[in-house]
This record gives structure tokens, sequence and C-alpha cells, in this order.
């Protein structure tokens, strides 16, 4: 592979290097965009683990290199195209309804399809472990775990009740509640483990592949997670009720809800490991790897033309997806009419301009800003601020913290401007 690769850009042309290193800088635009969103979702304490997913997938990678440089490179067009397209889509997907899913899965079908298209399928096989494992970036892997949530909060339950009146404690279950005498406790959907069971499954898949031969030992392994996340889920829960059996505590997760970080996660990890030793026993016959076949790649002429179409593509189609992005982007929707047109007479009522005052807003500073006192002839006042942002990204707030007093008890009321009309405005009571 790597003797295909270097001979291409020795010989290659002028404008076919040029495709290769734009398709190679919009890919890396495309992945960097999209892996800046999802290290910023990594940055709590129960998502730390997925920064050790693309180290490990390199290094599993790595551990192929001497497979990889015997085996031809030969794109596959066709398969390679398509799943290229549907990760683009997916990015695209991503910026008009700003869903995370769909970056996540855009990002792994447009390395997937990426591979395929200029290396061909061949040679993905070879990758496919690396390539798989790259999954657990993603919320796939624990979206598929939801499945099973609710039967992991019941079984979480049952046990903990259990173990705890066979200690002595009274507790009362109903369903996934626990009814302390100091409170009543909800293995609520967060509290089922099933984050445990995630992050314990990407360590057993890159141990049971370094550490195991057998396809039933690397098997087991795996599926090993499910009871030892579980067990470690149900020592978790026991833990908490205990601690808050007679008096609800303010920190219901145990000493400054230390009980919410995984704390006990290390020695979940110590009992997959152990599993692996004991598995290793069975593994009795020790079988030499199988050789691989000396495949040998084609004449430089014809590695040129095989490259040359299967960048080509990949560079056409991420361009387009750029393009798509800038072109269905929403634009800055500016206000045809200045603020100041703001009615300064309704229901006799009179508005003058109120000194400025600054209100901490997430977006900055407002395209536009109205800050007035209106007064009636008895004396009373009402205060209006209209602050009008040309453009806002979705599921970004607009208020800060400091900016909440604006909401306040506050109800719909209408007035009627002299110039006619209807005007419906929040009021705060």
């Amino acid at each position: 592979m790597f003797s295909n690769l270097k001979s291409f850009f020795k010989s290659a042309g002028l404008f076919a290097r040029i495709c290769a290193v734009a398709a190679v800088l919009a890919f890396a635009y495309i992945a960097g965009d999209g892996l800046v969103v999802l290290i910023s979702q990594w940055m709590r304490f129960d998502e730390y683990w997925r920064f050790l997913i693309v180290p490990i997938s390199l290094y599993l990678l790595w551990l192929k290199k001497d497979e990889l440089k015997i085996v031809a490179v030969k794109p596959a067009l066709l398969p390679g195209a398509l799943i290229t397209l549907i990760g683009c889509l997916g990015y695209i997907a991503w910026k008009i309804t700003f869903v995370d899913f769909c970056l996540e899965l855009g990002l792994f079908f447009l390395v997937a399809g990426c591979c395929i298209l200029v290396l061909g399928l061949q040679l993905t096989r070879h990758v496919l472990l690396p390539l798989l494992y790259l999954l657990f970036m993603t919320s796939l892997v624990e979206r598929v775990m939801g499945f099973i949530s609710i039967y992991l909060q019941h079984i979480s339950a049952i046990f903990s009740t259990g173990v705890l009146n066979a200690s002595g404690w009274t507790i009362i279950r109903q369903g996934r509640f626990l009814r302390l005498p100091s409170m009543v406790l909800e293995i609520a959907a967060a509290c089922s483990g099933t984050k445990q069971l995630t992050a314990l499954m990407a360590f057993a898949v890159p141990l049971a592949f370094l550490r195991h031969r057998l396809f039933w030992t690397k098997t087991v392994l795996v599926f090993m997670a499910l009871p030892i996340a579980v067990f470690f889920n149900i020592v978790r829960i026991i833990l908490i009720v205990m601690w808050n059996y007679n008096t609800p505590q303010q920190y219901v997760h145990g000493p400054h809800d230390i009980l919410l970080i995984p704390v006990i996660y290390p020695f979940a990890l110590l009992i997959l490991y152990l599993c692996s030793i004991f598995l290793n026993k069975f593994e009795k016959i020790k079988t030499a790897r199988t050789a691989l076949p000396h495949l040998v790649s084609g004449s430089g002429e014809t590695r040129r033309s095989f490259l040359f179409a299967p960048l080509l593509i990949a560079l056409l189609l991420l361009a387009g997806s750029l393009a798509s992005v800038f072109l269905l982007s929403p634009r800055p929707v500016y206000l045809t009419h200045s603020l100041s047109d703001f009615p300064l007479v309704m229901n006799g009522w009179t508005g003058k301009s109120s000194p400025e005052k600054t209100i901490s807003f997430y977006l900055g500073k407002p395209d536009a800003e109205l800050n007035r006192t209106y007064s009636d002839p008895a004396g009373n006042e009402v205060k209006l601020y209209i602050a009008y942002f040309a453009d806002q990204n979705t599921g970004k707030r607009i208020f800060s913290e400091q900016g909440a007093v604006l909401e306040g008890k506050s109800g719909m009321a209408n007035l009627r401007p002299d110039s006619g009309g209807d005007l419906t405005i929040k009021q705060i009571t």
C-alpha cells in the first residue's frame, strides 16, 4: 500500500497532485469542523474516556502496518463514492439542523467511504477493526444500549433491594422506585449503567483483540462487560441508598456527589482484565499467524490511473458538501424598519428613551436595541426593552444568567397603539 501511494505522488502530474492535496485539505476541514464539536461534548467527567478512542484506533492500525505494506491498493469507485456521499449528506444535514447524531454518523461514513474509495475493499477489510472501533467516538453504541436501559434499571433496582433487605435495611421497591424511610429514590435511565457499560465495552474490544486469538474468547471477554457493568452499578446504587437512608442529604449521590463520577470504574477495568487472564488459560493451542499472500500492485502507470479517479471523485464530493453548506447556511435577517419607529404613544401611555443599560447576552451585543420607559397620566411606569439579533445558531441560548431577571413572573398583555392594530407583549407581573 505505502509503495503504491509513494509511487503515485512521485510520478503523478501537477493536476493530479493538486487534486490530491485539495481532497486531503477538504477532508481535513470537514473532519476538523466536526471533531471540534465532538470534543466540546467530551469535556464532561463521564465522557473523558472518549478522548482515548482515536489513539487506540490508531494503535490498532499501527499493529497492522506489516500487513498493509503488502496489500495492493485497488480503489472501489462505486461503493466508496456511495458511502462517502452518505457521509457528506450527514455533514450537510448537521450544518442545517444542528442534530449532532447526523454529524457523528456523517464523520464515520466519510472516513469509511474515503477509505474504500481510495484504498479499496480489500485493504479496508484489513483495517476494519480500527475503523469500526471509531463508532465508540459517537453516541451510536450508547443509543443501542438505550434499548436495554429499562431492563438494566429494573435489574439494578431488584438486586440492590434484595441485597439491602438481606443486610437489614428496610427498602420497599415499586418497579424502579425504591422507597426509603427518608425519601423515594428513582433508578432513572441515567442511573441504569449504560454509560459505564459503553465505556467498559470500549476498552474490552481492544483488550480482546490484543490479548486473545480465539474468536470465542474474544467474544466472551467483550460480553463480560455487561455483567461487570451491571454489578458495579448495583454497588453504586446500594451506596447511594445507604447514604440517604435516614435523612435526605444535600448531595444525594454521596459526599459532594462523588458517586456521580465513575469512581468505581477502575475496579470494573481491573475485573475485566482478570477475566482476560482467566480466559487465556483456555487458549492452550497456540496457532501461528497465517502468512498473508504477497499481493503485487500494478505497474506505475496503472496505479496512477487507478488513484487519480478516486481522488478526483473524493474531491468533487467533499467540495460539493462544503459548497452546499455555504449555500444552505442561514443568512442574517436584518430589520426592515428601525426599532426607533416603535410607537411612542399607546393607549394614553407616552414613551421616552431610558438611559442605556448593559444586559449580558451569550451571543454578544444585539444588532439593534430599544430601551424606553412608558408612563400614563397617573404616573405609572412600564419599562420596555427590545433586543434584536440578525442571526442565531440553533440550540444556542441568548440570555445569560444575568439577563434571566427579564423573565420574572410574566404574562402576555395586549396593547393597542394609536396608529391602529394590536401588539402582544410579555408583561412582568
